[in-house]
Protein backbone atom coordinates (compact mmCIF):
# COMPACT_ATOMS: atom_id res chain seq x y z
CA UNK A 1 0.00 0.00 0.00
CA UNK A 2 1.27 3.45 -0.91
CA UNK A 3 0.43 6.75 0.73
CA UNK A 4 -1.04 8.12 -2.49
CA UNK A 5 -3.35 5.10 -2.73
CA UNK A 6 -4.65 5.78 0.77
CA UNK A 7 -5.21 9.43 -0.06
CA UNK A 8 -7.32 8.37 -3.07
CA UNK A 9 -9.31 6.00 -0.86
CA UNK A 10 -10.00 8.77 1.64
CA UNK A 11 -10.91 11.16 -1.17
CA UNK A 12 -13.46 8.55 -2.26
CA UNK A 13 -14.61 8.09 1.33
CA UNK A 14 -15.36 11.80 1.73
CA UNK A 15 -16.96 12.04 -1.73
CA UNK A 16 -19.35 9.19 -0.87
CA UNK A 17 -20.00 10.65 2.59
CA UNK A 18 -20.87 14.00 1.03
CA UNK A 19 -23.36 12.35 -1.33
CA UNK A 20 -25.05 10.75 1.69
CA UNK A 21 -25.07 14.06 3.58
CA UNK A 22 -26.50 15.91 0.56
CA UNK A 23 -29.35 13.41 0.27
CA UNK A 24 -29.92 13.46 4.05
CA UNK A 25 -30.15 17.25 4.02
CA UNK A 26 -33.40 16.88 2.07
CA UNK A 27 -35.04 15.09 4.99
CA UNK A 28 -36.88 16.62 7.91
CA UNK A 29 -35.51 16.33 11.47
CA UNK A 30 -37.98 13.57 12.38
CA UNK A 31 -36.78 11.41 9.49
CA UNK A 32 -33.16 11.88 10.56
CA UNK A 33 -33.85 10.87 14.16
CA UNK A 34 -36.47 8.13 13.80
CA UNK A 35 -35.42 4.64 14.90
CA UNK A 36 -35.47 3.02 11.46
CA UNK A 37 -31.91 1.79 10.97
CA UNK A 38 -30.57 -1.73 11.51
CA UNK A 39 -27.60 -0.30 13.40
CA UNK A 40 -27.26 2.73 15.68
CA UNK A 41 -31.03 3.35 15.58
CA UNK A 42 -31.39 6.53 13.50
CA UNK A 43 -29.68 8.03 10.48
CA UNK A 44 -28.04 10.63 12.75
CA UNK A 45 -26.99 7.75 14.99
CA UNK A 46 -25.24 5.95 12.12
CA UNK A 47 -23.60 9.16 10.89
CA UNK A 48 -22.39 10.02 14.39
CA UNK A 49 -21.01 6.47 14.69
CA UNK A 50 -19.02 6.96 11.48
CA UNK A 51 -17.65 10.28 12.71
CA UNK A 52 -16.72 8.68 16.03
CA UNK A 53 -14.95 5.81 14.27
CA UNK A 54 -12.88 8.19 12.17
CA UNK A 55 -11.91 10.24 15.21
CA UNK A 56 -11.09 7.18 17.31
CA UNK A 57 -8.93 5.50 14.65
CA UNK A 58 -7.07 8.70 13.82
CA UNK A 59 -6.17 9.16 17.48
CA UNK A 60 -5.08 5.54 17.77
CA UNK A 61 -2.89 5.82 14.68
CA UNK A 62 -1.59 9.37 14.90
CA UNK A 63 -1.23 9.86 18.64
CA UNK A 64 -0.75 6.18 19.57
CA UNK A 65 -3.38 6.56 22.28
CA UNK A 66 -6.37 4.32 22.92
CA UNK A 67 -9.37 6.37 24.03
CA UNK A 68 -11.65 4.31 26.26
CA UNK A 69 -14.79 5.85 24.78
CA UNK A 70 -16.00 7.66 21.70
CA UNK A 71 -16.09 11.44 21.37
CA UNK A 72 -19.87 11.66 20.98
CA UNK A 73 -21.77 9.22 23.19
CA UNK A 74 -25.16 10.34 21.84
CA UNK A 75 -26.01 11.09 18.22
CA UNK A 76 -25.36 14.70 17.31
CA UNK A 77 -28.65 16.62 17.45
CA UNK A 78 -28.72 18.00 13.89
CA UNK A 79 -27.21 17.30 10.52
CA UNK A 80 -25.53 20.72 10.50
CA UNK A 81 -23.88 20.02 13.89
CA UNK A 82 -22.64 16.70 12.55
CA UNK A 83 -21.29 18.27 9.35
CA UNK A 84 -19.43 20.93 11.30
CA UNK A 85 -17.76 18.36 13.54
CA UNK A 86 -16.96 16.09 10.60
CA UNK A 87 -15.39 18.86 8.54
CA UNK A 88 -13.03 19.54 11.43
CA UNK A 89 -12.20 15.83 11.73
CA UNK A 90 -11.69 15.55 7.97
CA UNK A 91 -9.14 18.38 8.06
CA UNK A 92 -7.24 16.58 10.83
CA UNK A 93 -7.37 13.24 9.01
CA UNK A 94 -6.24 14.68 5.67
CA UNK A 95 -3.37 16.54 7.34
CA UNK A 96 -2.33 13.31 9.07
CA UNK A 97 -2.49 11.24 5.88
CA UNK A 98 -0.21 13.72 4.11
CA UNK A 99 2.49 13.19 6.77
CA UNK A 100 2.73 9.45 6.12
CA UNK A 101 5.27 7.63 3.99
CA UNK A 102 5.39 4.01 2.85
CA UNK A 103 7.65 2.97 5.73
CA UNK A 104 5.22 4.35 8.31
CA UNK A 105 2.32 2.54 6.66
CA UNK A 106 4.06 -0.75 7.55
CA UNK A 107 4.35 0.11 11.25
CA UNK A 108 2.49 -2.04 13.74
CA UNK A 109 -0.05 -0.10 15.76
CA UNK A 110 -0.94 -1.48 19.17
CA UNK A 111 -4.21 -0.30 20.64
CA UNK A 112 -6.97 -1.16 23.05
CA UNK A 113 -10.53 -1.48 21.87
CA UNK A 114 -13.23 0.49 23.65
CA UNK A 115 -14.29 -2.85 25.16
CA UNK A 116 -10.83 -3.33 26.63
CA UNK A 117 -9.26 -5.95 24.33
CA UNK A 118 -5.70 -5.42 23.10
CA UNK A 119 -5.01 -5.55 19.36
CA UNK A 120 -2.31 -4.89 16.80
CA UNK A 121 -2.49 -4.15 13.08
CA UNK A 122 -0.37 -2.53 10.43
CA UNK A 123 -1.15 1.15 9.97
CA UNK A 124 -2.23 0.77 6.34
CA UNK A 125 -4.62 -2.03 7.31
CA UNK A 126 -6.32 0.15 9.91
CA UNK A 127 -6.75 3.02 7.46
CA UNK A 128 -8.20 0.75 4.76
CA UNK A 129 -10.52 -0.75 7.40
CA UNK A 130 -11.77 2.73 8.26
CA UNK A 131 -12.78 3.38 4.64
CA UNK A 132 -14.33 -0.09 4.38
CA UNK A 133 -16.28 0.48 7.60
CA UNK A 134 -17.71 3.67 6.11
CA UNK A 135 -18.71 1.82 2.95
CA UNK A 136 -20.66 -0.71 4.98
CA UNK A 137 -22.66 1.88 6.90
CA UNK A 138 -23.16 4.11 3.84
CA UNK A 139 -24.90 1.12 2.26
CA UNK A 140 -27.39 1.11 5.14
CA UNK A 141 -27.87 4.86 4.87
CA UNK A 142 -28.31 4.74 1.08
CA UNK A 143 -30.96 2.05 1.49
CA UNK A 144 -32.92 4.17 3.98
CA UNK A 145 -32.52 7.35 1.95
CA UNK A 146 -33.79 5.54 -1.14
CA UNK A 147 -36.74 4.24 0.86
CA UNK A 148 -37.55 7.85 1.74
CA UNK A 149 -37.32 8.94 -1.90
CA UNK A 150 -33.91 10.65 -1.51
CA UNK A 151 -31.45 8.24 -3.09
CA UNK A 152 -27.84 9.46 -2.94
CA UNK A 153 -27.15 7.79 -6.31
CA UNK A 154 -24.25 5.49 -7.08
CA UNK A 155 -21.62 5.37 -4.35
CA UNK A 156 -19.25 2.88 -5.99
CA UNK A 157 -15.52 3.53 -5.90
CA UNK A 158 -15.29 3.03 -9.67
CA UNK A 159 -17.98 5.71 -10.20
CA UNK A 160 -15.88 8.08 -8.07
CA UNK A 161 -12.79 7.29 -10.14
CA UNK A 162 -14.64 7.89 -13.41
CA UNK A 163 -15.92 11.24 -12.10
CA UNK A 164 -12.51 12.37 -10.83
Amino acid sequence: MHTNDLIVLFDYNYWARDKILAAASQLNPAQLTEAAMPSYSSMLGVLTHLLNAENLWRIRCQQRESPSSVKFVDPLPTLSALEEQWQAEERLMRAYLHTLDEEQLQERIQYKGTGGGEFENLLWQILVQLVNHGTSHRGELAWRLTELGRSPGDLDFIIYLRAS
